[in-house]
C-alpha cells in the first residue's frame, strides 16, 4: 500500500482541517505574513551562500543548488522519511 501512497498526501483529517483553517480569516492573515517573513528570511540566506532563486509570492521558492535535483530530492526525502 505504501507504494502507491506518496510521502506527503494527507489524510481526511488534515483535509477537514485544512478547510477549517482557510475559513479562519484571522489565521489566514497570521500564516500570509508568516510566509512573507519565511520568504524573507530565505531570501537573505540564499543570497549570503551565494544561490540563485525565482521569487515567489506562494509557500516555497525556487533554489538553483548547483547539484543535480533528483540528488537533492533523494536526500530530503530521506530526511523526512526517517
Amino acid at each position: 500500500m505504501n507504494s502507491v501512497i506518496g510521502p506527503f498526501d494527507t489524510n481526511l483529517i488534515a483535509q477537514e482541517a485544512g478547510i477549517a483553517a482557510l475559513k479562519d480569516e484571522e489565521f489566514l492573515k497570521f500564516i500570509v505574513e508568516k510566509n512573507d517573513e519565511g520568504r524573507k528570511y530565505y531570501y537573505k540566506e540564499f543570497d549570503r551562500l551565494g544561490l540563485n532563486y525565482i521569487e515567489s509570492q506562494a509557500n516555497f521558492v525556487m533554489v538553483d543548488t548547483g547539484k543535480d535535483d533528483m540528488d537533492v530530492f533523494n536526500k530530503l526525502l530521506r530526511k523526512v522519511l526517517l
